[in-house]
């Protein structure tokens, strides 16, 4: 009993996406969120979408998760309904850990509502 509760809570640290092609779509963390990006780690591109005419931008980051480095950022300010591509295969290096980050941001305020996941640069 007690090793069958040791290998489940192994189970929920691992990180979420550690075996996955990309992260799926991760939404913001705002009630009826307003904006969605997703990651693929094998092609290394990143997608934010906006949900919302709520007067908020999306910003997708992708951080290192060893070292804290802030290896790419996305940002779509073009409102609801439009999404915004891009590649960063030169500056993401293989093999890392990364945590990918969605957020809303109005004008230069600063970021709001972002709810991040983790996963494995393959």
């Amino acid at each position: 009993m007690m090793l069958a509760a040791v290998v489940v809570g192994a189970m929920l640290l691992t990180p979420q996406t550690a075996f996955a092609e990309n992260t799926g779509w991760v939404y913001t963390s705002d009630g009826n969120p307003g904006g969605k990006g997703v990651f693929d780690s094998r092609r290394d591109y990143m997608n934010v979408c906006d949900e919302q005419a709520d007067g908020y931008g999306v910003v997708g980051t992708i951080t290192n998760s060893y070292t804290g480095k802030q290896l790419a950022y996305l940002r779509n300010s073009q409102g609801a309904g439009f999404c915004s591509i891009r590649g960063f295969d030169a500056k993401i290096p293989e093999n890392i850990g990364v945590i990918f980050t969605v957020c809303l941001v109005n004008g230069r305020g600063p970021l709001r509502f972002c709810h991040a996941v983790t996963d494995i640069v393959s």
